[in-house]
């Protein structure tokens, strides 16, 4: 009983050992994080692109959406002060989106009677990349490490849009049959902002494992047609968990 009561005293000690080792690690001045999680539903816009068929003017507009998709992001911290440092990171997300698109196509036989096709197109892939450079505020509590972020973004997007429709007709054409929704990517890019916060637990003195918030923001134009472009929000909420190496 007292070999047990040894025993079990000798685990505590040496729990409570490594536990002050975690707690006071190092004062490192470099994280390298690697993570990845979740990035909420994208910017919506609306696009139109207009053409010429039949001697007479048709357009496409469409309502385009992005649901949420999977979000990566790596990044390295230099800590130059006892609280502050700067940081650089950076991020892809990728997403699936629908388009809800109205369209009207010039009659062959009679002017100003277009026929109308109303349908949502589903499936369109959307794809922003982003670096951010940060100013960071850190501390910590016990094992715990926390951080304030702040500073600019660079975003850039794919995004597929819809181009002219294929459609069958026959007489009296006063109604058309769409045979495919084609798409094309389009490519856009703009400087932005972003803020954010994170819980960094440590693992031990060189490692750690906790989550992360970003929120940025960017607006860009996407060249819908060739004349004609669309302005869309870039960015948004992300939501991590992460690896941190220390050293």
């Amino acid at each position: 009983m007292y070999r047990a009561l040894a025993g079990v005293v000798i685990a505590l000690i040496s729990a409570g050992a490594a536990a002050q080792e975690a707690v006071h690690a190092p004062d490192t001045p470099f994280r390298l994080h690697v993570g990845g999680g979740l990035a909420l539903a994208g910017g919506a816009f609306t696009a139109t692109r207009r053409f010429t068929e039949f001697a007479e003017p048709g357009r496409i507009r469409g309502d385009y959406s992005a649901q949420p998709g999977a979000a990566f992001e790596a990044g390295l911290e230099y800590r130059f002060g006892r609280r502050l440092g700067v940081a650089a990171a950076f991020g892809h997300a990728g997403r699936r989106g629908a388009v809800a698109y109205h369209a009207e196509i010039p009659h062959p036989l009679y002017l100003a009677k277009p026929r109308i096709v109303d349908a949502t197109e589903k499936g369109l892939a959307r794809g922003e990349s982003a670096g951010h450079l940060d100013l960071v505020f850190r501390g910590r509590l016990g094992r715990l490490d926390y951080a304030l972020l702040a500073g600019p973004s660079r975003i850039s997007v794919k995004a597929e849009v819809l181009q002219p429709l294929r459609y069958s007709q026959s007489y009296p054409y006063d109604t058309l049959a769409v045979g495919g929704v084609p798409t094309e990517t389009v490519h856009g890019a703009s400087l932005g902002m972003n803020v954010g916060g994170l819980l960094d637990y440590r693992l031990g003195p060189r490692v750690g494992a906790g989550a992360s918030a970003r929120f940025s923001r960017a607006r860009a134009k996407l060249p819908v047609a060739s004349d004609a472009s669309a302005s869309v929000n870039l960015g948004g909420l992300d939501v991590s968990a992460a690896l941190s190496f220390h050293f």
